[in-house]
């Protein structure tokens, strides 16, 4: 069975699918100015795990990075702690209601409003690591995953991926 809290955490992009016409406009017509193809991206980030979790709180720390290198520094994403800027389990709907501009959590969390999300987010005895990661990028899941969220004006994007919970699925390892 594979917890797969991070396509699930991978809602680090719960990039809002919203603009105005003018910036549609702009986009069509490329940049007017060189001071509109520099201009920054600065967006709040808040994380449904502690960033000191290794491999639960600690991959939004990367992707923070990574993004800044490959964007030299035109997008950086300052990250919160839980609670500090929203509820941990309110992160999708304060992206939705525009409260903040993306947030890092663990997509079985919205389950109480969108309740297909546990299917895309951690199934008991579900794939693996790898089986899940094609399935999202080659089979289907990314779509799936794309317009359960659409409604919502949010855009999940996978970030990482966490392999077996050993704890919770004890009780298959040990003599029953």
């Amino acid at each position: 069975m594979a917890i797969l809290v991070a396509f699930t955490v991978g809602l680090v992009g719960a990039l809002s699918l919203r603009g105005t016409e003018s910036r549609n406009q702009s986009l069509r017509n490329g940049p007017s100015s060189l001071s509109e193809v520099r201009q920054e991206i600065n967006w709040r980030v808040p994380v449904a795990f502690g960033t000191n979790l290794p491999a639960l709180g600690d991959n939004i720390l990367d992707v923070s990075e990574a993004l800044a290198a490959v964007t030299n520094g035109r997008i950086r994403l300052k990250v919160f702690e839980p609670g500090l800027l929203v509820p941990p389990f309110s992160i999708t709907e304060s992206v939705k209601e525009r409260k903040i501009e993306a947030g890092y959590t663990w997509l079985g969390y919205d389950q109480g409003r969108i309740p297909a999300t546990p299917l895309i987010a951690a199934v008991p005895f579900g794939m693996e690591p790898w089986e899940f990661a094609t399935w999202h990028f080659e089979v289907g899941g990314k779509a799936l995953a794309e317009s359960l969220y659409h409604p919502h004006n949010v855009h999940p994007i996978f970030c990482g991926l966490v392999g077996l919970d050993l704890p919770s699925n004890r009780w298959m390892i040990l003599r029953v």
